[in-house]
């Protein structure tokens, strides 16, 4: 299975075409008139007498943000990326009717483009040697923003499929006398609180066949 690339917080940043791109400009922000509050911002009126909903916060604020919003959205499509490509591993398998083939991997790291960062090695005012790293903060928010969009379209793209591919190999499973989800480790608490497995639990499709074929075996040996 192939996943194609898939193609936001305002900043107090106010640029022109006619502009250095990226140079701060000045904005007004004392003629506004505050008149309620909203989930997104406060209502009132601007400058112009519009009505309008402002969100006013600092530059750092809403990269931090974002930076956060996207390590959590990252994370949740690398787990369900992770389960997809198991399911279509176990899919894939000959004992369950599968062609054997090997299973795609799904990559995210070309999802996100940072912008280009300069470096510049030298001799700072007191004479120590420095490197110096600098990208465009606004290019920075930009691409944060974008990607964010994209892990979202993903994350629902990943989450359709493994649902997807879990219902069809619950079906391959029962077919092979299998459970259709995976066996869950049984057992017991003693009265010292102490824990006693009576049947492992399953974490791959090796211990599924090597624990239906144990049962089996003592069903086969309680019935003689």
């Amino acid at each position: 299975m192939y996943f194609k690339p898939l193609n936001g917080f305002l900043v107090a940043l106010a640029l022109s075409a006619c502009t250095t791109p990226g140079k701060v400009q000045d904005i007004e922000t004392k003629g506004f008139q505050a008149k309620g509050n909203a989930s997104s911002g406060k209502i009132g009126i601007n400058e112009k007498d519009q009505v309008v909903i402002r969100e006013n916060t600092s530059a750092q604020d809403d990269l931090a943000v974002l930076d956060i919003a996207n390590t959590h959205l990252r994370d949740e499509v690398d787990r369900d990326l992770h389960d997809l490509k198991n399911c279509e591993t176990q899919l894939n398998d000959p004992r369950l009717g599968g062609n054997g083939q090997a299973t795609a991997s799904h990559d995210i790291e070309e999802l996100k483009n940072d912008p280009e960062i300069k470096q510049q090695m030298g001799r700072d005012e007191d004479g120590e040697l420095r490197v110096v790293r600098e990208q465009s903060f606004e290019e920075r928010l930009k691409s944060e923003k974008k990607y964010q969009a994209t892990l979202k379209r993903m994350k629902k793209l990943a989450t359709e499929q493994k649902d997807s591919c879990q219902r069809r190999l619950a079906v391959a499973r029962e077919k092979q006398g299998l459970p259709g989800q995976p066996y869950k480790a049984t057992g017991y608490f003693t009265k010292d609180g102490t824990w006693v497995e009576t049947q492992r639990g399953e974490n791959s499709l090796d211990d599924a066949f090597e624990i239906r074929a144990k049962a089996k075996s003592k069903s086969s040996s309680g019935n003689e």
